[in-house]
């Protein structure tokens, strides 16, 4: 079985206390069982520390957060107390974990970054390689995928292709992606701000968002057209990126058609936030909506099930 990565993965470091959207503020931590037992072995002021901070309320314990929905271990310096007193190995998984995720398949596991860290974000959204893959760890034992997994990755693997292409309009990739899958997908700017504004939403900041898009009179062409001359790279690495997170997967569920719907949409709506945020389209605004985007469809089990189906 191996391991695989995009070759951006082994440049992802997190920026800690510079990160301006800390993923320890605003979320509810859940503690996995191992690192439970032993937190509850510590011994001390800090195992007096660990168990004052750990709520049993729920179907999961988690670290109760302050007033501020702050980490009770995230200090002024916006660093973890907890790694600096135990190591990275002291972590809870998720926090672990936290941005990474995981596909498993016959004869590999796929690993990624999520984008609703602000490092990953720039880091895969500002790649100028072509998305490449490399195997971070084997364990020397030789699998083989599935026949319905060997077509699923092929189809893939030519999705990839098409969004490299530079020399093919974005424009007309994305619509030559939606005849090839049969995908009618929302072009309607207001249509779509309602799809969103009826999912879960958690930031208030992508409400501001939402509402900044609904107001602007925004076509397609337009959008595409201005999107090739000012971040052709940053539009094409976000298709890149939901192809490898959602494709297979899905594909495997027989849920293609949703999966390059929310690939073909989702990256749509990210340029059209993005221009309506600004009046302009550029790599920092884009990153900053990709980001928002992420947070409120990838990190919500609801939200992304309703967009992917």
């Amino acid at each position: 079985m191996q391991i695989m990565t995009p070759d951006y993965y082994k440049k992802f470091k997190c920026i800690a206390g510079d990160c301006k959207h800390s993923c320890c503020i605003g979320w509810e931590i859940d503690i996995d069982s191992d690192t439970l037992e032993i937190y509850n072995n510590i011994k001390g002021a800090w195992g007096e520390k660990l168990k004052k901070a750990i709520s049993y309320d729920g179907d999961v314990p988690h670290f109760i957060t302050d007033s501020n929905d702050r980490c009770p271990f995230l200090n002024k310096e916006g660093l973890c107390d907890i790694i600096t007193e135990f190591g990275e190995d002291g972590l809870c998984q998720i926090c672990y974990d936290h941005p990474r995720f995981r596909n498993c398949f016959s004869d590999r596991v796929e690993m990624g970054l999520g984008l609703c860290c602000e490092a990953a974000t720039e880091l895969i959204l500002n790649s100028s390689n072509d998305l490449l893959f490399i195997v971070l760890e084997s364990d020397g034992k030789e699998g083989s995928p599935t026949a319905e997994e060997s077509i699923v990755f092929s189809q893939r693997e030519q999705l990839f292709n098409l969004f490299k292409n530079r020399e093919i309009p974005l424009k007309q990739t994305m619509q030559r992606v939606a005849d090839e899958y049969n995908v009618i997908f929302d072009r309607d700017i207001s249509s779509l701000v309602n799809t969103y504004r009826n999912l879960e939403r958690l930031d208030p900041e992508w409400d501001e968002c939402l509402n900044k898009t609904e107001q602007k009179s925004l076509d397609f062409d337009y959008i595409l057209s201005l999107a090739e001359r000012k971040i052709p790279q940053q539009a094409r690495n976000l298709l890149c990126y939901f192809t490898y997170r959602y494709f297979a997967n899905e594909g495997l569920l027989k849920n293609q058609q949703g999966a390059v719907k929310f690939m073909l949409e989702g990256t749509y709506f990210c340029l059209a936030v993005a221009l309506s945020s600004c009046d302009d389209l550029n790599a920092k605004s884009f990153a900053n909506v990709v980001r928002l985007f992420s947070s409120e469809t990838e990190y919500s089990e609801e939200n992304i099930r309703l967009l992917l189906n």
